[in-house]
């Protein structure tokens, strides 16, 4: 069952990397609401990328950035996201299996307002 946790992925040129992060975050042991990719790429290979994982359990959904700039693709992810809690991974990272719920059990069980893993 899915968490009220949104899946933030910024990237830019690193389609092969961020398919490998797309991977280990879908493979979680608590499935997020959602993940959404921003893309400030200057090809097509990352929406393939992305196209690849949507349709599945977990809603993936992909972003043309607007601009450059790691803040400005976090920015607006954050604008963009549907659930009451978010979290960030890079595209160049490999998630533990058990990553997402580490991170968002303090948040869910009150005793935390924000979390770093």
């Amino acid at each position: 069952m899915p968490t009220d946790v949104s899946v933030l992925i910024c990237t830019r040129d690193r389609s092969e990397m961020l398919e490998d992060c797309l991977r280990s975050v879908l493979a979680g042991g608590l499935p997020a609401a959602e993940v959404v990719v921003v893309d400030q790429s200057r090809d097509e290979a990352t929406r393939v990328a992305v196209c690849r994982y949507q349709g599945g359990k977990v809603p993936v959904r992909y972003l043309r950035g607007k601009g450059a700039g790691l803040s400005r693709a976090k920015n607006q992810g954050i604008a963009d996201c549907t659930s009451r809690l978010l979290a960030f991974t890079d595209d160049d990272c490999l998630v533990d299996r058990d990553w997402l719920a580490r991170l968002v059990q303090p948040l869910l069980d009150g005793i935390a307002s924000a979390a770093v893993a």
